[in-house]
């Protein structure tokens, strides 16, 4: 398969001494959305073994940007293409150069404190491709987001046969990729090369969507923690955006990338009672507000106790079930961003209440800057419903989207209608 980008990435692998490098390739594509993500694997496989190198295929201007910020090469010949056929042709073409590599999507976050490839099947033993799965038990579905492949005479022949395929139908590359490597399994396809797939495991391999897409309890995120510390990586498949940075943040996948654990911003925590929605609302907008006037950034809550009305039973949700992530995403650290620092051995951060004379906004203002910068700030006690509390969040549940995928309604909703 040779395909009309092939000359320009190989003159890129080239240029940047990846053509004949005898290391695993690392590979993925980006668009604006996934750029700090990916980062985040680069960083970790870097700092596993530093010979590691990533190319990234960057398919907006957007993505040119945000590498050229984080000082990351990035190859820019597949602007505006449609993803599948570059997906397709890049694996022929780096197939083409004899090239052994992985390809991973942006919502892959390497968890293993030593080389992933470790957690593999070994170049020594005969295989053509490894890939996760898409299903607990079923081998034929699997999920194309994480795949080693090896430049073998039945790889080269099985992902043109699946280019070709693609361009005829135009359906989803990964539905391609599985139905065709169906019908070479089963010796649907007389001519084909002996093929060798293995799967690997669920729990080495993790695909989020497969586990229930959100912890609703305590008891729920503990079973979450035991997942994932047991997970060589976590595949955050069917989430919305920002609760999938959310979600690798909070449960420790995000890295030091510039400093964000290291380099902390002044931290504001919050003792939030429980009440009904309107409370809890009137609470999370003072809460933002101040964070805003005193330049800091709002330690996330992960639960809160609350109920509909007055004679409703309470119940505890995780905030991120309750409020808009994506509107506060940047006024905000995940829940566990302190406990998450403490794992990275960094010097704990001293916490001063701030004590206001006066329950009003210029009141805490004034005692919130009293803190020390270099200190988390706290406040015990919020008053709700000032009249001068910015309005900042969108109490919005979470919805399903084809069946499994988890997001946010999107727009603002009535306490009426939640």
């Amino acid at each position: 398969m040779t395909s009309t980008s092939e000359t320009r990435l190989s003159a890129y692998l080239e240029k940047h001494g990846l053509a004949d490098d005898k290391e695993t390739l690392f590979v993925t594509m980006a668009d604006e959305r996934y750029v700090l993500p990916i980062m985040q694997t680069v960083y970790k496989l870097k700092q596993t073994n530093p010979k590691n190198k990533v190319l990234i295929l960057c398919m907006d201007a957007g993505c040119v940007a945000e590498l050229e910020r984080y000082g990351q090469m990035g190859y820019y010949g597949s602007i505006g293409e449609n993803v599948a056929k570059v997906k397709f042709e890049t694996i022929g073409d780096l197939l083409n150069i004899g090239r052994d590599f992985v390809m991973f999507d942006g919502d892959v976050f390497v968890n293993s404190a030593d080389s992933i490839l470790s957690h593999m099947l070994p170049l020594s033993q005969e295989w053509d491709w490894q890939i996760q799965r898409d299903n607990m038990v079923i081998d034929s579905n699997i999920n194309i987001g994480w795949m080693w492949i090896r430049p073998t005479v039945a790889s080269k022949f099985f992902w043109s046969a699946a280019y070709r395929r693609w361009q005829d139908t135009k359906i989803w590359d990964q539905d391609v990729v599985r139905i065709l490597l169906q019908e070479v399994e089963s010796g649907g396809i007389a001519d084909h090369p002996k093929l060798t797939v293995p799967r690997l495991s669920n729990e080495a391999f993790m695909n989020w969507m497969w586990y229930g897409s959100s912890p609703s309890s305590p008891a729920g995120v503990q079973r979450y923690d035991d997942l994932i510390g047991q997970a060589s990586i976590v595949h955050l498949t069917c989430l919305e955006h920002a609760l999938k940075r959310y979600f690798a943040k909070n449960y420790g996948l995000w890295q030091d990338f510039e400093g964000y654990y290291s380099k902390p911003p002044a931290l504001l925590t919050v003792n939030f009672d429980s009440g009904d929605l309107a409370s809890l609302t009137s609470q999370m907008d003072l809460a933002l507000t101040l964070a805003e006037a005193t330049d800091r950034i709002l330690v996330f809550p992960e639960f809160l106790t609350w109920q509909y009305n007055a004679s409703s039973l309470a119940k505890s949700s995780p905030v991120h079930e309750l409020f808009h992530i994506p509107t506060i995403e940047h006024k905000i650290v995940e829940a566990r961003y302190l406990a998450n620092r403490e794992k990275l051995h960094l010097s704990p951060i001293p916490s001063t209440t701030a004590v206001p004379d006066a329950l009003s906004l210029a009141g805490y203002i004034t005692a919130l800057a009293k803190v020390p910068r270099s200190s988390v700030a706290h406040l015990e006690y919020l008053k709700t419903g000032l009249a001068d509390a910015k309005k900042q969040t969108k109490i919005c549940t979470l919805v399903y989207r084809d069946k499994w995928c988890l997001g946010h309604c999107g727009a603002a909703k009535s306490l009426e209608e939640l």
